[in-house]
């Protein structure tokens, strides 16, 4: 859609260390490859120090999904985490999770979270946010934030510094795709239901 409002042919480069580290330095991209960096661009201190990052479509952080629970509480509670993306804070979620008293089963794919929390073998998954949208859509679940566990990461494109024209050009296109609704279509067809902003597991 950036590239329609821009009115630039698209081609791809993939790159497949994107889904597996957030820090757009070890992906070893280059300006000879691309001009634009899509798909995991998250808005931090390292990304800005060579990169340019647009506002933010979207953010990741901890968040739990939960079937038909309606505990205020994981004290007591079996807690399926499954990792996602990587790149966030394992070691504070982890030291926030035994704060709050929970017992935690670690999962090893997407397939075994959901298996966890739709069996009953888990009350709340725990997972990076994009994909508990996800997972709280395919399981008429209900997504919420754990900021307890960690600050909330900001998503968006990431341009090389320098390229103003292009960066101011993206960032026009974002808007316009955001404010005339396309953005939110988006959403609904990758199933990324919001997530509720009410921490319930926040003591």
């Amino acid at each position: 859609m950036v590239s329609e409002e821009l009115g630039v042919r698209l081609v791809l480069v993939r790159n497949n260390a994107i889904g597996r580290d957030f820090n757009p330095r070890n992906w070893r991209i280059t300006r000879a490859q691309c001009l634009l960096i899509a798909g995991g661009v998250v808005d931090t201190v390292t990304t800005r120090g060579f990169l340019v990052v647009t506002e933010p479509y979207l953010e990741t952080g901890w968040a739990a999904v939960t079937i038909g629970n309606s505990a205020t509480t994981l004290s007591g509670t079996n807690v399926a985490f499954f990792a996602g993306l990587t790149g966030l804070d394992r070691l504070a979620l982890s030291t926030w999770l035994r704060q709050q008293g929970a017992s935690v089963i670690v999962v090893s794919s997407r397939t075994a979270a959901e298996e966890a929390l739709t069996s009953g073998r888990a009350d709340v998954l725990v997972t990076e946010a994009l994909t508990a949208r996800e997972i709280a859509a395919a399981v008429a679940g209900e997504a919420v934030w754990l900021p307890g566990a960690g600050a909330r990461a900001p998503i968006g494109f990431g341009m090389w510094k320098g390229d103003l024209t292009l960066e101011r050009a993206v960032e026009r296109a974002l808007r316009r795709i955001a404010a005339d609704g396309r953005l939110a279509q988006i959403m609904e067809r990758y199933e990324l239901q919001p997530i509720e902003e009410e921490c319930r597991f926040c003591a």
